[in-house]
């Protein structure tokens, strides 16, 4: 991810269930170049439905506390 005053910002994910075409969940949290964990993670949930050639997508990202949520 890129910020928008140019810095680079990456990433560790760590799936935790995969439904095929419905649903998956992970770990996500911010950390260096070099994969060294930043800050407390979050979990997130992904749904997905498909209604009438519509498909809809819903994320749930779950913080231990706000002052998480905030950082």
């Amino acid at each position: 991810m890129v910020s928008p005053g140019g810095q680079d910002h990456w990433a560790i994910q760590k799936y935790t269930s995969i439904s095929p075409k419905t649903n998956f969940k992970m770990f996500n949290r911010f950390a260096d170049k070099v994969e060294s964990p930043q800050l407390p993670g979050s979990d997130r949930d992904f749904n997905s439905s498909e209604h009438n050639g519509i498909t809809k997508v819903s994320i749930v990202i779950y913080n231990d506390s706000l002052e998480r949520l905030e950082k």
